[in-house]
């Protein structure tokens, strides 16, 4: 009989999750008239003109008049033209500060994205990084992955933790904990808006990310709070006292091209669901027809597969004609799972 093996379930450390909203600033207003600065400048010396026009048709004029009127019409248009040159480089001034600030937020954004990666690979890694951890426990001190603890990670996953039965599904898309948000006197008009609204964007949604599938609602609100996005509308919904909306699956369905394809996929799947939670806490149970037992022939060894140690808790039948043992033992599983079922119930209840 082979020893047993004692798991040592350590604190959960793990790493932080960023989340939240960001404002970002509205663009400045850019947007003038250089026409009307000129029309500003010129108007003066269109009327100086006139007025030197009166006085050359006029009688008794003195020439030496001209003089300062001349003059009066330099520094108007001089002045025109340098307030011209003025407001053109304090808006150019406001537009490198603002894209300045819009490129920090950006980096800013990244930083926070980068973190949530981190965060979402290092609570649902890939199948070959679970096996090592579960891997880990029966080697040396000399011999184990420094960079995944060593193996104490094994079975972490309580039932008051915020990710417990959330199962890995695989690499895509999910969306993002930290959004920013466009300022709500938004400017369509402004050019630099178009900046501003492609941060927004880009802030929404998170790629290439291990994606998972919860099949248990976590009550604790402290729990919740480490993954909760605060986004608008979950403000708006605790304003009003509504209810957060979460989508919990009691079941799901996979189907593919082969068995042998599908039941590759489920394998990954499990070995998420049996390195991180403990058959203490969760359990494994399987009902298929004979012909997939050899799918599950490595099944047999999990301890989320035996129930008090003794018998094990996968069922198999003939898909054809079933023999009247068999029906027994299936209608027999069947009945001690929802037994099973109805006292976690009655527990919860307490």
């Amino acid at each position: 009989m082979a020893d047993k093996k004692y798991i040592d379930r350590p604190p959960r450390i793990e790493p932080e999750l960023p989340s939240g909203t960001r404002d970002i600033p509205s663009p400045p207003d850019i947007e003038t008239n250089p026409g009307a600065l000129m029309a500003q400048a010129f108007l003066p010396m269109i009327m100086i003109f006139g007025y030197i026009l009166v006085s050359l048709f006029g009688q008794g004029t003195s020439m030496m008049m001209m003089i300062p009127m001349a003059l009066s019409v330099v520094a108007s248009v001089a002045l025109g033209f340098y307030t011209n040159r003025q407001e053109k480089a304090r808006r150019e001034h406001l537009k490198e500060t603002y894209q300045r600030r819009i490129s920090e937020l950006r980096r800013q954004m990244e930083s926070e994205q980068e973190q949530q990666k981190i965060y979402y690979y290092y609570n649902y890694p890939n199948p070959d990084v679970a096996l090592a951890i579960a891997d880990d426990i029966t080697k040396d001190e000399q011999l184990k992955r420094e960079d995944i603890r060593s193996g104490t990670r094994v079975w972490e996953r309580r039932p008051t933790d915020h990710d417990f039965m959330n199962l890995r599904l695989g690499i895509s898309t999910r969306p993002s904990t930290v959004i920013y948000k466009m300022p709500e006197n938004e400017q369509v008009e402004n050019p630099l808006t178009r900046e501003a609204t492609r941060l927004a964007e880009s802030s929404r949604l998170l790629f290439d990310v291990p994606v998972t599938v919860p099949f248990y609602y976590q009550i604790d609100e402290r729990e919740q709070k480490k993954v909760a996005a605060k986004t608008d509308q979950d403000s708006t919904e605790e304003k009003k006292g509504g209810a957060k909306d979460v989508t919990i699956r009691n079941s799901i369905g996979i189907s593919g091209i082969s068995d042998e394809i599908v039941h590759s996929y489920l394998r990954t799947m499990l070995v998420d669901y049996t390195t991180f939670h403990s058959p203490q806490d969760t359990m494994l149970y399987v009902a298929c027809t004979s012909e997939m037992r050899k799918h599950w022939r490595w099944a047999y060894s999990l301890p989320h597969c035996k129930e008090a140690d003794k018998s094990e808790t996968l069922c198999f039948e003939s898909e054809e004609k079933p023999g009247e043992n068999e029906v027994d033992r299936m209608r027999l599983f069947w009945k001690n799972l929802r037994t099973i079922l109805e006292r976690r119930r009655m527990r919860l209840q307490d």
